[in-house]
């Protein structure tokens, strides 16, 4: 039986790092805490290959993760999470890099029909039948000392996702749809890589003022919450809540006793920070209408019928129902529509462009057709 260990000093995670050593992958999994800073707070890493399974304290006393973050980062050997953003961002904030190579099971997942982003307890019960235990899913992975059972919890996460990898691995292999995964996680890893768009910053807010310079005013909020939550570590929210950055923007105060009198805003914000969000608003203010954020009327040769939509998602679901992927996978709504503008969207290459993009084009040619047999919907290719 492999013995499980709990790693707390450095010459306990030398002996770790060389056990790790000689396997060609490991599984790979962390705890953390993000409620009240910007940044993942790493709390625990679990560890497992066919020989070892241990848990490393990151926050034992006068610890160095040195040793560790070099292992994970040598390209020899496949580092495999599930649902592994994350846990990437965390690796990334620690090193600088990403870890790669490295295989998400709960992406392969969709590639092989079995669900949009299932869960890992959910897709361990369907691959090895085994339940696991959810009692101490709402674990404060902060405090110590864990308890025997907050470890055997943590470290189930990397023993079954061994056979888990190992399965899914298989079946991808079979399909040969290796390509795909790898299409997937490179799109996984420059959105690590990549900071926020200045846009995706502010148009995820609500506001009713839509006019240029609000527009421009609650983007230029944004960007500045933004560089001051990575600056002081705290989430967004924290700082300033969407309905106050939509209430500064429309109202774009001009003294800090304008701002004092708007609803939402924290006194702490108002007395550190007041003098540089009156700063954004000068700036603002001083723009020529040329420079303003405007929203671009949408002519109506640009939209698509919405018929037209319904059909290609039909077409697009019924391909992936034939091909047995998940069809968030393939393309989200919003994809599906930039495709069908000819817009900039992931139908355009790759695999999906093989297995979607191209046959989509023909059916807005006219070239594929819709019909019923047998009371079932039927495309046939002319």
């Amino acid at each position: 039986m492999t013995q499980q260990r709990m790693i707390t000093t450095n010459a306990e995670l030398a002996k770790l790092v060389t056990d790790l050593s000689p396997s060609d992958y490991i599984a790979v999994d962390t705890e953390f805490l993000r409620e009240k800073t910007y940044h993942a707070h790493l709390c625990l890493i679990q560890l497992a290959t066919d020989d070892v399974v241990a848990a490393v304290d990151p926050l034992a006393k006068d610890i160095d993760l040195t040793p560790l973050l070099a292992l994970l980062l040598e390209p020899q050997r496949l580092k495999v999470f599930h649902a592994g953003k994350q846990d990437l961002e965390i690796f990334f904030q620690l090193t600088g890099n990403v870890i790669e190579p490295f295989f998400d099971t709960q992406i392969a997942a969709m590639a092989l029909g079995l669900g949009h982003q299932i869960g890992f307890a959910n897709l361990v019960q369907h691959l090895v039948g085994k339940n696991l235990s959810k009692g101490q899913q709402m674990t404060n992975w902060e405090r110590r000392p864990l308890t025997d059972a907050q470890i055997g919890y943590a470290l189930d996460d990397v023993i079954y996702l061994r056979p888990v990898f190992k399965q899914i691995r298989q079946q991808l292999e079979q399909k040969g749809r290796n390509d795909w995964l790898q299409e997937e996680e490179q799109r996984l890893k420059d959105s690590i890589i990549q900071t926020p768009s200045e846009d995706k910053l502010w148009r995820s807010i609500r506001i009713r003022d839509k006019s240029p310079r609000t527009l421009t005013a609650l983007k230029e909020l944004a960007v500045w919450r933004d560089t001051l939550a990575r600056e002081v570590n705290k989430p967004r929210s924290m700082l300033l809540r969407d309905e106050a950055m939509a209430t500064l923007a429309h109202a774009r105060p001009m003294t800090l006793d304008e701002i004092t009198n708007l609803r939402g805003i924290p006194h702490e914000i108002l007395h550190k920070y007041g003098s540089e969000i009156l700063q954004i608003f000068d700036k603002v203010n001083a723009l020529p209408k040329e420079a303003l954020i405007k929203l671009p009327n949408r002519a109506p040769a640009d939209e698509v019928d919405s018929a037209v939509s319904a059909l290609a998602g039909l077409y697009l679901r019924h391909v992936a129902s034939e091909a047995n992927v998940t069809p968030n996978l393939i393309a989200s709504t919003d994809e599906l529509e930039a495709f069908l503008q000819g817009n900039p969207s992931p139908l355009s290459e790759g695999w999906r462009y093989a297995l979607v993009g191209s046959a989509l084009k023909r059916l807005m040619d006219g070239k594929i057709a819709l019909s019923l047999k047998n009371g079932k919907l039927v495309f046939i290719d002319n």
